[in-house]
């Protein structure tokens, strides 16, 4: 190990210590979601990934608890699984404004039990007032110091980074006490999609299972952060890293991981078997 490259990983503590310090003296740091015993059942987290269409045929609703997120309250699909937790990570949705507050009543208007968490950087957003919402200690940037990060997730001393929905969903989901967690739609198929225009704007194809299109980042983000493709591709390399990060969370916990989805570029979890299950069912 060089150097230089010696220096970058000492000083990449300093943010998380200076988060953790900040959450101290906040009483954030009280409020963190805590290691919970589990329930005895399994927990299936419901992403928004084209292959949910083929995943959702072999979920058995009564046999797992259900994790949605975002903005899956405006979809049918929300309404039929009726969850018991709602996970949110997307900054637009802490913005006031009529869709955010109409999504939040369709929350408890299907089920006044459902358990809402979001991030606590976010400190003033309409979900504090309600009750059965819950913050979860987290950060706005990546501890990468590989080596140590899980353990510090153990002791509750640290999140991982939520820069994509489904991190925040597994964290959150192994925090609970699941000891097996199924995940559906947790593709990360949009990396095939990057594509860069003769005005030099990158453009993203933002596929869903419930549709798709084509999304110029550039364009979106003007005024804002700069979105290039270092960005653009720090972003995935951010998410990638956290994803194996849970990996070795989950498995010093005890939990196992299988991503449902038929076609992922996550290279972390087990990854469920379609040809066996058929199969088994065809004997």
């Amino acid at each position: 190990m060089s150097f230089f490259y010696k220096i970058y990983h000492a000083l990449s503590w300093y943010p998380w210590m200076e988060d953790v310090i900040r959450a101290v003296l906040n009483g954030d740091i009280k409020n963190r979601l805590p290691m919970q015993k589990g329930n005895g059942k399994e927990l299936s987290v419901i992403l928004n990934g084209p292959s949910l269409n083929h995943s959702l045929q072999y979920l058995e609703r009564e046999k797992t608890d259900i994790m949605m997120v975002n903005y899956a309250a405006e979809t049918d699909l929300y309404h039929r699984l009726n969850p018991e937790y709602v996970c949110f990570a997307d900054p637009v949705l802490f913005k006031p404004c009529v869709r955010n507050y109409n999504m939040f009543r369709k929350i408890e208007k299907i089920n006044k039990h459902t358990l809402i968490f979001y991030p606590g950087v976010y400190k003033e957003n309409m979900f504090m007032k309600n009750k059965n919402a819950r913050k979860v200690f987290s950060t706005n940037r990546l501890l990468d110091v590989d080596l140590f990060s899980y353990r510090l997730l153990e002791k509750n001393l640290m999140a991982p980074y939520f820069i994509n929905v489904g991190i925040m969903a597994l964290y959150v989901g192994i925090q609970l006490g699941y000891k097996k967690i199924w995940l559906h739609g947790a593709d990360m198929t949009m990396l095939r999609q990057v594509s860069v225009t003769e005005n030099r704007e990158i453009e993203i194809g933002d596929t869903h299972y419930y549709g798709e299109q084509k999304v110029n980042v550039t364009r979106l983000s003007r005024g804002t952060a700069a979105q290039d493709m270092k960005h653009v591709t720090q972003c995935f390399y951010e998410a990638f890293a956290q994803f194996k990060l849970l990996e070795k969370y989950a498995a010093a916990r005890n939990v196992k991981i299988i991503n449902m989805s038929d076609d992922t570029l996550i290279d972390c979890f087990e990854r469920f078997r379609y040809r066996e299950k058929y199969t088994e069912k065809e004997i």
